[in-house]
């Protein structure tokens, strides 16, 4: 059976994430431009830095989820389309990048001082 001979109730509404390709295109364009983790790097210790972290951290993983989805999704919905199996290998590229500008977060946090990140506990922020 072919994809157009299946009735629209039964296909996934991609629409929902990104209205159009360019609208997709664009969004990745504006994570690229974010991906800048590094310069967090070593100023974790700082519970000023820590939060603006934590904060652009969440709103980066939320938009990088969104981008991942329906690029997976279109792939997903017939991987013989060139174009969305290049979405696809950008998204795990992507991660790819994503995860070495995080490099430094795990070492980092696992040698901070218990009494400040108990510290943070209690932070109203």
């Amino acid at each position: 059976m072919k994809r157009e001979e299946i009735q629209q109730k039964y296909k996934w509404k991609v629409n929902d994430i990104f209205n159009s390709d360019e609208e997709w295109e664009k969004g990745y364009g504006e994570l690229e431009n974010m991906l800048d983790f590094s310069k967090y790097a070593g100023k974790l210790g700082n519970a000023d830095t820590l939060f603006e972290f934590f904060k652009k951290s969440e709103e980066f993983s939320i938009k990088l989820e969104r981008l991942y989805v329906y690029a997976h999704m279109r792939h997903d919905e017939d991987a013989g389309v060139d174009k969305y199996s290049g979405y696809f290998a950008k998204m795990l590229s992507f991660f790819s990048r994503y995860s070495t500008e995080l490099s430094f977060y795990e070492p980092e946090m696992a040698q901070l001082d218990d009494g400040y990140l108990n510290s943070l506990l209690l932070d109203k922020r």
